[in-house]
């Protein structure tokens, strides 16, 4: 019988070495899909998206950035978001998203919490 996710005694999680592939090759779908809906309303037409981690490495192993121009950016004022929300550690901003919709507020159901705190499902 397999096991059920966060039963028994389990090493704490932490980020794995290759975690931001995933989350740049997901913003990355999430650019394909708002590219994708408003070409179809401007001009009734299709967009694919062909994306993998693979190529988004490669993509970012090919930058020619020098060190100086790789550094980020210092924190805003406009990075925090300006709603304080209830978290498991106590009162806390989230950092505002890459990009903004007119008429689309950016939200969470769910408060910020612990690793592991809710069950691993689809809603």
């Amino acid at each position: 019988m397999p096991r059920r996710a966060g039963a028994g005694k389990t090493p704490p999680s932490r980020p794995l070495p290759l975690q931001a592939l995933d989350h740049a090759t997901g913003y990355l779908m999430a650019a394909v899909a708002i590219r994708g809906l408003t070409r179809r309303l401007a001009q009734g037409e299709a967009t694919q998206g062909l994306l993998s981690l693979a190529r988004s490495a490669k993509v970012l192993m090919e930058c020619d950035a020098k060190p100086d121009e790789a550094r980020l950016a210092g924190e805003t004022g406009a990075d925090p978001m300006p709603q304080l929300e209830h978290t498991a550690w106590g009162l806390a901003h989230r950092i505002a998203g890459p990009l903004r919709i007119a008429g689309v507020d950016l939200r969470w159901d769910p408060p910020a919490g612990r690793l592991g705190a809710a069950a691993s499902r689809w809603p």
